[in-house]
Formats: C-alpha cells, structure tokens, sequence
C-alpha cells in the first residue's frame, strides 16, 4: 500500500512502504538541521522570552526552508514523470 505525503498544494507523491520510511528518516533529517540552522542564525542569546525579531527570523528561516523543499520535491516529481 502507498503512502501519500503532501507537499504544499500539490496533490502529494504516493511512495511505496520502503520509499515512505525512507523519506521519513530524511524528514527527520532534515528538520533537525533545519532546528539547528535555524537557532544558530536567529537566536543572539536565549532568554526567558522570544523577542519579536528573533520570531520573525525563526518564521522566515522556516519559510525558506519549506519553499526550498516544496521546490526540489516538485522538480524531482516533474524529473520523475518524464522518464
């Protein structure tokens, strides 16, 4: 049985049960670096509270992020298709 996983508003990528865990140990992957990346640019100090900027700069580095997913899993879909 396939696995479907949503990207954006496509209508996702069906994956067979190995491609499924496959893709979830990326995902892990890839948002623990995210985290870190993340954290490393937009956090100056930690403190008690997140400060505003420091809020808007989480958003948007998590924003990149996911447009820069959303970009290569649909180019690699369209890659996929014409083969």
């Amino acid at each position: 049985m396939a696995s479907k996983i949503i990207l954006g508003s496509d209508d996702g990528l069906d994956l067979a049960p190995d491609h499924f865990n496959l893709y979830l140990c990326v995902s892990s992957v890839l948002v623990h670096e995210l985290t870190e990346k993340c954290w490393d640019k937009c956090m100056d100090r930690p403190s008690t509270r997140l400060e505003s900027r420091t809020e808007g700069c989480i958003t948007n580095c998590v924003q990149r992020f996911i447009d820069s997913t959303n970009f290569v899993a649909n180019r690699l879909q369209k890659v996929a298709s014409q083969h």
